[in-house]
């Protein structure tokens, strides 16, 4: 979808690069957390019920399971708060919408990668004005006295957050998890190098790193690794270019999105290439567009005012 209405919305809305992909992908998101938060509801799916959305409606016509549905609600809270273009009622609506969801998943890998993310933005926002200094550190502020509710409060009476507390006290990490890394090594070990190939048998594990270790072997992943290094190296020093605010912009919304699915894949099975169509999408093509746009930057001729230096009269020659 995103490879096709790109350039006409481009066109048509007279939207640049950055700015459509992020309204492309905030369109995408909201869609498939819309869609699903309808048939759940309408399907007896609320806060405190099922924890997933898509097991009502059956392989027949979509399958949404709790970890997918909380990513995408989680994304559509990101590309609303770095959719500064976009109205502010549409960017409130994705929030309280992907919150929403978030609490009906209860996705807790997704969570903690999304308020690592917001702890992130408002890092970012701290080179802004102190008066969005301010803006930030109040809401970071205000997002963390909700979430210690979330553990110890009163809030663990209600059956979502009671069911979230008990799945990670009794498993995760302490036995499902860490069974799953000792599997994934001794899956490695097998083929160290060069892996067992795109989905084999015994290849998915709740660790992006470790399925693509084991798919890919070491090579591919710390290929993957230095990718992901190559990217946050040739980008981090767009944040500073005062001169160039699109630059700025494109560079912020690509680093929050790799601190999102860098932290995600410590625990949920995908990674940078396989997390989801949305995101693997506007990752890669903010990543592309980075790349080329510094390698035409690079290519550019960079004209230096250098003052000439004087130069002594030339001398006078007596003819006799």
């Amino acid at each position: 979808m995103l490879f096709t209405f790109l350039p006409r919305s481009r066109a048509a809305l007279g939207l640049p690069f950055e700015k459509a992909v992020v309204f492309w992908g905030y369109v995408a998101s909201f869609i498939v957390s819309f869609g699903g938060l309808v048939v759940g509801t309408l399907n007896g799916v609320t806060i405190g019920g099922s924890r997933r959305l898509g097991e009502f409606w059956g392989a027949k016509y979509l399958w949404i399971p709790a970890n997918n549905a909380g990513l995408y609600a989680a994304l559509l809270i990101l590309f609303s708060i770095v959719g500064d273009f976009l109205p502010r009622w549409i960017r409130s609506a994705g929030c309280v919408l992907g919150a929403y969801i978030l609490l009906i998943t209860q996705s807790r890998m997704t969570m903690l990668a999304l308020i690592l993310t917001l702890l992130f933005i408002g890092y970012l926002n701290s080179f802004r004005s102190a008066r969005k200094k301010l803006k930030y550190a109040g809401f970071l502020a205000t997002i963390a006295m909700l979430m210690v509710p979330l553990w110890y409060g009163v809030l663990l009476k209600i059956g979502t957050f009671q069911r979230l507390a008990e799945r990670t006290q009794k498993d995760d990490p302490t036995t499902g998890r860490l069974d799953t890394f000792v599997d994934a090594i001794d899956r490695i070990k097998e083929s160290p190098f060069i892996g067992h190939g795109y989905m084999a048998e015994r290849s998915r594990f709740e660790n992006g790193y470790l399925s693509m270790a084991v798919e890919s072997g070491l090579i591919g992943l710390l290929a993957y690794l230095l990718f992901v290094a190559v990217i946050v190296l040739r980008t981090w020093p767009m944040l500073f270019w005062d001169h160039d605010p699109r630059a700025k912009r494109i560079a912020r919304i690509l680093l929050v999105l790799t601190v999102f699915l860098t932290v995600r894949s410590l625990g949920e099975r995908s990674h940078g290439f396989q997390v989801s169509d949305v995101l693997s999408n506007v990752w890669m093509l903010l990543a592309g567009y980075v790349f080329i746009y510094r390698a035409r930057l690079a290519q550019s001729p960079v004209i230096r005012r250098v003052p000439a230096p004087a130069t002594s009269p030339a001398p006078q020659v007596s003819r006799a």
